[in-house]
């Protein structure tokens, strides 16, 4: 038996084609990419070599049945949702398990292609960490984030009854990781936060382990199979621990570049440790005594899972955070990937050039800024200078292509298309993590930020800010979508929404009004006007859109069509003012031709329940950009006939 450990190549540089192998939709919709994603799980079939599953952030399963050259969405039933654990029965072909973030166990047994969900308690806590149990697979084990229906919950018939055990866990635990002893299924080990917690029986109770680590945060823990009173435990910054007694006594191995550094996961293969750190992956052939470095060139990035192929020595999947499902041929030495099709990028804004029609910009929550000099057929990620690639907003200045991003460290600013960027931070508090950012279409240097803290403008291309004081609550939500806009025409009039309430901000922030006369009791998250500023419209979680002709006086209804629903991005044609296009959480793309009067679906089905912005496609007439959140970016064909929209069903929540 042998283990490999992987790494990956950083794809800062890399040109990454869109990768639409795989994918299959309607007419109206294209693949675009980028090809990338955060992959949270990862499980090979070992009786079916080839055969992968990833489990995604906000996306759902993806399989490859060909070793990761290409990728489709398993089943629509998991889309948008995130996927935190996997497994693979090895004694029946086809068979999965897969662990949600909210939305409890869920069970394929014919490869993917239809779930049902086995296990659930509303509310149902995280699923972490899954366990097969490789000598008799009827024995499963799921353990859990802290909350509701916490614990380890065990099945002796395969995943069809459980049952749950907290007995010995400390309180308030998080259960990252889960280990099986392969000389016995009734030793097991996990990780609930602090520590490591080990069980004799089966799981049903639990002892710490070792008093050397209890206070340590520990994020993986792996057990040799070579030798299997070898355990070996990853913390959160304090590198890497090993026990060999089964976990009675532990001692570090963090020495030269392990040292301070947050351990994701472990691969043992014999006589060598391989650990992935951030930007890295270390190896040890001394049992952790001495590491070296065994990659270079990684930024921005860390990796979740190591698989190895079973039937292919050499072979070994990485999950990253970043860049998708990556492989490797030959022990590591070159890496290829992610494969086509792999579409599960968090794009949070999209940007386009009327000027440069073939230019595409896509901003993601985890990979910074994305760039297509062809129209989306291939793509490079763009991040020179930017050291936070959580790119939350993006905006282009049309006069002077100057770009905009902000992030988790405050706002960048590019001059070249997104090459290299600089942080204008001048007037910001440290810590500084962009929720909104718009800019003036009539002075293209005046653009407002928002953070968790306050409201800022600046009037010098970010040059310098300046904090606004309004009777506003900031605090009262921090995270999520929320709305900035700024009229086209002097003089100069913003509306900003916050959670409760909506507010127009006149004279550069001299003057602050209440403006939500009319509007339901739920949170704005777009708000967009008209080329003239006359007309505005604002797209609520739960209640649909509406429409002010006041200059956001009063507002009224405009969701004929739409209904009480979770609207998340709004887009008005400039060519065509009474045309808008709304996205709709789990309902797709709605399109209005007499101003909000009325609205129906136009494409279909989306490919990704969770869209977060639209463009107009400057290179192609009558197309959208749309943007998802798990789902990378797609182009959509407005050309079809409008659809009747779907019934009318109270909205819901989005799932994490």
């Amino acid at each position: 038996m042998k283990l490999w450990c992987c790494a990956t190549l950083s794809l800062a540089g890399w040109l990454l084609v869109s990768g639409t192998g795989g994918v299959a939709r309607g007419a109206a919709w294209s693949p675009l990419g980028p090809a990338a994603g955060n992959v949270l799980a990862l499980a090979i079939d070992p009786s079916g070599p080839g055969t992968l599953y990833a489990g995604v952030y906000r996306g759902g399963v993806f399989k490859s049945t060909d070793g990761g050259g290409t990728w489709s969405v398993a089943s629509p039933a998991l889309r948008g949702w995130s996927v935190h654990s996997l497994a693979v029965d090895p004694s029946r072909p086809g068979t999965v398990l897969a662990g949600t973030w909210d939305e409890g166990l869920w069970k394929s047994t014919d490869a993917g292609s239809t779930w049902a969900r086995v296990l659930y308690a509303k509310p149902q806590a995280p699923i972490l960490a899954l366990a097969i149990d490789p000598k008799n697979a009827r024995n499963v084990w799921a353990a859990t984030d802290t909350g509701s229906n916490d614990g380890v919950h065990r099945s002796t018939d395969g995943g069809t009854t459980w049952t749950r055990s907290t007995e010995g866990l400390p309180p308030n635990f998080r259960l990252w990781a889960i280990a099986l002893d392969p000389r016995s299924s009734q030793t097991l080990y996990v990780t609930p936060g602090e520590g490591i917690w080990k069980s004799v029986d089966g799981g049903r109770t639990w002892k710490a382990s070792g008093s050397e680590i209890a206070d340590k945060h520990i994020r993986t823990v792996a057990v040799d199979p070579f030798a299997p009173d070898t355990v070996y435990a990853g913390t959160t910054n304090e590198g890497a621990f090993r026990s060999a007694d089964g976990g009675a006594s532990w001692k570090p191995v963090s020495s030269g570049p392990m040292k301070g550094k947050h351990v994701y996961c472990f691969l043992i293969e014999k006589g060598a440790l391989w650990a992935g750190v951030p930007n890295a992956i270390l190896r040890s052939e001394d049992d952790g005594q001495r590491w070296r470095r065994a990659t270079s060139g990684f930024d921005y990035m860390h990796f979740e899972s190591l698989v190895p192929d079973p039937a292919h020595s050499g072979v070994v999947y990485a999950s990253t955070s970043r860049d998708g499902v990556l492989k490797t041929a030959d022990g590591g030495q070159t890496w290829t990937g992610p494969g086509a099709g792999f579409l599960a990028a968090n794009v949070s804004a999209v940007v386009t050039d009327p000027a440069a029609p073939s230019k595409i910009w896509a901003s993601t929550d985890s990979h910074g800024v994305f760039r297509s000099d062809d129209g989306g057929v291939s793509w490079a990620l763009k991040g020179e200078g930017m050291t936070d690639r959580a790119a939350h907003r993006l905006v282009l200045d049309p006069a002077s292509r100057v770009l905009y991003a902000g992030t988790d460290e405050g706002v960048f600013k590019s001059a070249d298309g997104g090459e290299r960027w600089t942080r204008i931070a001048n007037g910001l508090s440290s810590g500084t993590k962009v929720m909104t950012l718009a800019i003036d279409p009539s002075n293209p240097k005046t653009l407002y930020m928002r953070d968790r803290f306050g409201l800022y403008r600046t009037g010098d291309g970010g040059e310098t800010w300046t904090p606004l004081k309004g009777e506003f609550d900031v605090g009262s939500s921090v995270n999520g979508l929320f709305a900035t806009a700024i009229l086209p025409a002097p003089p100069e009039t913003v509306f900003v929404s916050f959670w409760g309430e909506l507010r127009k901000i006149s004279g550069g922030g001299k003057t602050f009004a209440l403006s939500r006369t009319g509007l339901p009791v739920s949170r704005i998250q777009v708000l967009v006007s008209n080329p003239a500023g006359k007309a505005l419209y604002v797209g609520t979680e739960e209640e649909g859109v509406w429409k002010s002709v006041d200059s956001g006086t009063s507002w009224a209804e405009s969701r004929a069509g739409i209904g009480r629903a979770n609207v998340q991005a709004l887009l008005v044609d400039p060519a065509a003012p009474a045309t808008v296009y709304a996205a709709v959480w789990k309902k797709g793309i709605f399109r209005t031709r007499d101003a909000g009067k009325t609205w129906a679906r136009v494409g279909g089905e989306p490919p990704h329940p969770d869209v977060i912005c639209l463009a107009l496609d400057p290179a192609i007439a009558e197309r959208l950009l749309v943007g998802t959140s798990g789902g990378s970016l797609w182009r959509l064909d407005t050309t079809a006939a409008d659809e009747v929209p779907p019934a009318q069903k109270a909205p819901q929540k989005k799932k994490r």
